[in-house]
């Protein structure tokens, strides 16, 4: 099969690896004969890669002008699972805007297992508010989308309307289980004071971060917890006006006397984004871990994927301490806060543990290695959704605080 370049391509000789030597590029218009594909390094969310017929070099996928061929010979449960999931992936990044524009009551699309069973195999998944009959849609989702070669399975799954997790109604007399104990550890109440100082809805505290920058030890929590009223008026980000205060923990029962009251510094909420930090005065009055156990390391995004089926441990100011499956190791949902959608990506899903007030609530695996943290659930009972830390650690000047 011949494809055809389309931007100028390195050739790399041992494997299909940026890290392989590569002795030549072709340029545009270049033809190559294939006879294989298969998957390398991540390029531009796309780890699909080709093996030339005629010079026995290996080229990256997305150097070429075809999209949807099929290549003969070559299937999807050919790969293993390590390998379908990249596939699944880079066919997601492709087809997002295009189901976006066309599938009636798009909420997002993901990877994971087909009819949410780990035995019915991965599959593309296109997530929808609600399944109608075929007589009534534009666009009919095919039970196959190809994509550099490869047919891969897709699934439709309602979903309903995705939102945030944040509390909505505060009582002063709830005694919340991980708000107490001498020292306060994540995952318990942490709540914005309105412009009266009133506390009147909660979210969970996720972790303890150092700004790499002025070195200064911050809480953190979810944006839509900490900063509402941004949310309500569209704000994606805020900085440092000193305006912002928010109380930890919520109950008044239980309140700390000088770490009762923290200075939002700044947040930022957009798409791969979700937190605000607030300052902490008095470290010693705090543990950055749950249940006896110490936040000491993180998920980088390439062990990510490493997570599908895998039983994770959600810890929240509402559910107290829950156990989970990962169905979804990489999806983008819209997720309603305060009547206001907003497109997350690159989520993690599990089956639904958590409710309102869990926004925020860390979620490590089992050896207590910390993945992320929760910001929303369907209202259906299937999913809890997971935002990973490594985007934070990786791109906004925070490091983990190690108790």
């Amino acid at each position: 099969m011949k494809l055809t370049v389309s931007k100028y391509l390195n050739a790399r000789i041992d494997k299909p690896s940026t890290f392989s030597d590569c002795i030549l590029y072709r340029a545009p218009g270049f033809v190559i004969d294939i006879d294989d594909v298969v998957t390398g390094t991540e390029i531009e969310g796309n780890g699909v890669w080709v093996h030339s017929k005629d010079d026995g070099y290996f080229y990256w996928s997305g150097g070429f002008a075809e999209n949807d061929f099929v290549f003969p010979g070559k299937e999807f449960p050919d790969f293993n699972d390590e390998d379908k999931i990249i596939l699944l992936k880079s066919a997601k990044k492709y087809y997002s805007t295009l189901l976006k524009a066309k599938v009636t009551g798009f909420k997002g699309i993901g990877v994971g297992n087909k009819n949410n069973d780990q035995t019915a195999g991965l599959a593309l998944l296109v997530f929808v508010d609600a399944k109608v009959g075929v007589d009534q849609l534009d666009f009919v989702v095919p039970g196959n989308l190809v994509f550099k070669g490869i047919a891969m399975p897709v699934d439709v799954i309602a979903v309903g309307n995705p939102a945030t997790a944040a509390r909505i109604e505060y009582k002063n007399n709830e005694n919340l289980r991980l708000d107490n104990g001498s020292k306060l550890g994540m995952g318990g109440s942490i709540s914005y004071m309105d412009d009266n100082d009133n506390v009147n809805e909660y979210g969970s505290r996720t972790i303890i971060v150092i700004n790499d920058q002025n070195k200064k030890n911050y809480l953190m929590s979810c944006f839509h917890v900490l900063l509402p009223a941004l949310v309500k008026s569209g704000d994606a980000i805020y900085y440092n006006a000193n305006d912002i205060r928010c109380q930890v923990p919520s109950s008044k029962l239980q309140a700390r006397n000088s770490f009762d009251v923290l200075t939002v510094f700044e947040g930022y909420y957009d798409g791969g984004y979700d937190y605000a930090v607030a300052e902490i005065a008095n470290i010693g009055g705090c543990v950055n871990g749950v249940d006896q156990a110490r936040f000491a390391d993180y998920y980088k995004i390439d062990e990510i994927d490493s997570l599908l089926n895998k039983p994770v441990k959600i810890y929240g100011a509402t559910s107290y301490i829950q156990s989970a499956t990962v169905n979804n190791p990489n999806c983008d949902v819209e997720l309603d806060c305060r009547g206001i959608r907003r497109e997350y990506v690159g989520l993690i899903s599990t089956d639904k543990v958590t409710t309102g007030g869990d926004s925020g609530g860390p979620v490590t695996d089992n050896a207590g290695k910390l993945i992320g943290y929760v910001v929303g659930a369907t209202n259906d009972n299937q999913f809890t959704y997971i935002l990973p830390v490594y985007n934070l650690f990786s791109n906004r000047g925070y490091s983990l605080f190690k108790s």
